[in-house]
């Protein structure tokens, strides 16, 4: 009979000082000669108890200094063209090459890139930050394509890849939407399933998730879609840009005091004669007064165009527009344009400064000018955009 393990439950052992508990004792004591031990049965349902909590050691696990802790549930959103991903990807690749983070320490670790869209500006992207680093990020990782996590296979796939890679510290997600699959941003169930994936299938593997989202449409100061995922974050940030100026504002921080809101400007890199990308440069944060920004000449201009060709040349706003209104129909638009009937108006009536005659210059001038007018526009509130139309916010189009 030995090495036998025995379990005696609590509510039956007799009390102290009785015959039954002497019987009890001597039982004991004879079982321990005897090699046999009591034990408590294993917990299904595992739990510690108030002094081992209170034991227990924790330091912050940092991945990046004051922002984002391994294993954490991050998100960051921005409106459209705000430069959320632009800075994701560089602190995407300060990690995977061990740099500090516009002054603030990482702790390196491969990265995987689960890029839903812009895939052709990914490798541009990085080159770009490639060269203004002057480091090779070895160990980034990018998707062929987006990833539907609200299926579990597809959780899982992405799961064995992370397995795969090794020492992933951080999994980025870009965007939400492209790497929802079937599911609505909108529901708080299928936003449950796919967060059940997220935490059951990959942040066990010790790696922070990160994922960029857009910004609501008639609020930018929070997340687009269902009030669960900005419930179920550790850790998000607002980005927001005014010209080319970008602003990282924390808009919630689960056990860490909220870090201090970072600057940076948007700097142009020459890659080659033939290409061109952009970085981000840390610049001094100076806090807006909740004072209006004046619109430019130009910002006018576009506007103006705007509701110009709104006039001559709107439509009824497609499904896909009025699908983002589910939760307020009342401010569904009444008329639309294309992205590319007020491009085409806005070319036109734009001041632009440029001494070149080379027409491809023109261009590019003429295309940077238009892009930072449409983002003042839409910060301002002025203007409401999704992907390939664009309308008036409590304007008449009359």
């Amino acid at each position: 009979m030995d090495n036998i393990t025995k379990f005696t439950p609590l509510h039956l052992l007799p009390e102290k000082n009785t015959p039954e508990f002497n019987d009890f004792e001597n039982v004991t004591k004879r079982n321990k000669n005897e090699n046999v031990t009591f034990v408590t049965p294993e917990m299904k349902f595992p739990v510690m108890s108030f002094d081992d909590l209170i034991a227990t050691e924790y330091k912050p696990n940092w991945l990046v200094k004051g922002l984002i802790e391994k294993e954490n549930l991050g998100l960051i959103f921005g409106s459209p063209a705000s430069g959320k991903s632009l800075l994701v990807q560089d602190m995407a690749f300060c990690i995977a090459a061990g740099l500090p983070f516009h002054g603030k320490e990482t702790r390196k670790g491969n990265v995987l890139y689960v890029a839903g869209e812009g895939f052709s500006g990914l490798k541009k992207r990085f080159m770009a930050l490639s060269q203004e680093y002057g480091y090779l990020a070895k160990g980034l990782y990018f998707s062929k394509q987006p990833a539907a996590l609200m299926d579990k296979q597809n959780a899982l796939d992405v799961a064995e890849t992370v397995k795969a890679i090794g020492n992933v510290s951080l999994i980025v997600i870009d965007t939400l939407h492209r790497n929802m699959g079937a599911g609505d941003e909108n529901s708080s169930r299928d936003w449950g399933e796919f967060q059940n994936n997220i935490d059951n299938y990959l942040r066990p593997l010790g790696a922070a998730v990160l994922i960029v989202h857009h910004s609501g449409h008639n609020e930018t100061g929070r997340s687009r879609g269902s009030s669960s995922i900005r419930g179920s974050m550790d850790v998000e940030f607002s980005v927001t840009k005014n010209g080319d100026n970008v602003t990282l504002t924390n808009t919630k921080m689960k056990d860490f005091e909220p870090p201090k809101p970072m600057a940076f400007n948007v700097k142009q890199v020459q890659i080659d004669d033939d290409y061109s990308s952009v970085v981000l440069e840390s610049t001094e944060y100076i806090a807006r007064q909740n004072q209006a920004k004046r619109m430019s000449s130009n910002d006018q201009k576009v506007l103006e165009a705007l509701r110009k060709v709104t006039v001559t040349n709107s439509v009824t706003p497609p499904v896909t527009v009025k699908e983002l209104f589910k939760d307020s129909p009342e401010n569904i638009p009444r008329a639309v344009v294309t992205l590319g009937q007020w491009r085409e108006l806005a070319y036109s009536v734009m001041t632009i400064n440029n001494d070149s005659n080379d027409p491809k210059k023109i261009q590019a001038v003429k295309k940077s000018t238009f892009w930072r007018c449409k983002n003042n526009l839409e910060e301002g509130g002025f203007i409401g955009i999704d992907t390939d139309f664009v309308w008036l916010v409590d304007k008449s189009v009359t």
